[in-house]
């Protein structure tokens, strides 16, 4: 699943909801899906969760409807850039 996203084969929203069927997927943490998309690291998800208020520890199917989707806009962007970065 990482490595599908990694080479763009899945998006973080195809995950997103796959994690609520699949249990080996919910239970992997949002950092670790997040730092396996392009250009995302460790710096990048963790000011993401702390802005979306998402624990550091929480897994995929432990997030909110609106935690997903911020995660989901947040990322779904085609830029190279990050605009959002104050």
């Amino acid at each position: 699943m990482k490595q599908a996203l990694r080479t763009g084969e899945r998006t973080l929203a195809e995950v997103l909801n796959l994690a609520e069927t699949d249990d080996v997927i919910a239970h992997a943490k949002v950092v670790d899906v997040l730092k396996s998309l392009p250009r995302v690291g460790a710096v990048r998800a963790g000011r993401v969760m702390d802005r979306l208020d998402i624990a550091p520890n929480r897994r995929l199917r432990g997030l909110g409807k609106h935690q997903a989707a911020a995660l989901v806009a947040e990322f779904s962007g085609k830029s190279t850039g990050n605009p959002s970065q104050s």
